[in-house]
């Protein structure tokens, strides 16, 4: 299927130049894709088209700083409440109405702070995501979250230097086979689906990228997992170590209406390395939901 975009840009709520586009626009339904820290859309590549077969039209932004949108007047404005905050304006532009609402990995905190401050969704769907402190399990320990202040304090302390080689070294065959080794499934991914993330992430500043980082790592929406009380999936991934799947089962535990799904050798980037399995547990879901519109 060949997709076609509308771009267009928004003010956020900081002020911040933010992009966005939307395609299915002839679709009565809404759905909006949440990314990860550091990504413009690359992981909903067999996503998008599936949706927009089932009558779905198709909101994706873009975060200060990433992608296509332009930098957030404050660094201190990047957190997740930050990002809520710039959702739920575009969503009251735009007259979004009850969206089927899905996040990817920083995405899921996103999506869901965005319910708990007051956009009113149909369903979510949680993708290889974590409801909080994203850094206490990274690799099965907290030490990333430990080390990530020096890391910023070295990254600030040779900022040429340290965007020199984020810009010449993330977007080459050795990014991805870091990426190969320490965290995608070599076996299942394609190079071609995950280069134009390297690529893409190669021109974000790197004091940004572990600022927004910095910020994920303090949101904590697990105290109030309880009051989301709509229709949620979620998906995960047995060998993902950026966000453990332990994770994914608390999460399921405290939503009142989850279903979990585990993905056997799927790593954080999951619905590239298995687009037909996701694919389907997705259409299963957009069915449930068709079947609950229809009883109401």
């Amino acid at each position: 299927m060949t997709v076609v975009w509308r771009e267009k840009r928004f003010k956020g709520a900081d002020g911040s130049d933010l992009y966005y586009r939307i395609a299915g626009e002839q679709h009565p339904r809404w759905a909006v894709l949440c990314d990860g820290i550091g990504c413009d859309g690359y992981m909903w590549r067999y996503i998008i088209p599936q949706l927009i077969e089932n009558q779905y039209r198709v909101l994706h932004w873009h975060y200060p700083g990433h992608g296509y949108s332009g930098a957030a007047p404050d660094l201190s404005k990047i957190g997740i409440e930050d990002f809520a905050g710039h959702l739920r304006l575009l969503c009251e532009q735009l007259g979004v109405s009850q969206p089927l609402l899905i996040g990817h990995s920083m995405g899921v905190q996103v999506s869901l702070q965005a319910v708990r401050d007051g956009l009113e969704v149909e369903a979510l769907g949680l993708i290889f995501g974590a409801a909080g402190r994203i850094l206490d399990q990274y690799g099965g320990n907290d030490r990333l979250g430990r080390y990530l202040p020096m890391i910023r304090s070295a990254i600030a302390a040779q900022r040429d230097i340290v965007r020199l080689a984020w810009k010449n070294l993330v977007p080459t065959r050795l990014g991805l086979a870091v990426g190969l080794l320490t965290e995608l499934n070599a076996m299942r991914i394609r190079p071609a689906d995950f280069m134009p993330y390297l690529e893409r992430l190669s021109d974000m500043d790197p004091e940004v990228f572990f600022a927004v980082l910095a910020r994920a790592a303090e949101h904590d929406a697990r105290p109030w997992l309880s009051e989301i009380d709509v229709p949620a999936m979620i998906l995960a991934g047995d060998s993902d170590s950026f966000t453990p799947p332990k994770l994914s089962h608390a999460m399921h535990a405290a939503l009142p209406d989850s279903r979990l799904h585990i993905i056997k050798d799927a790593s954080h980037a999951g619905p590239l390395e298995f687009p037909e399995e996701m694919n389907l547990l997705l259409q299963n879901y957009l069915d449930e939901l068709a079947e609950r519109r229809e009883n109401k």
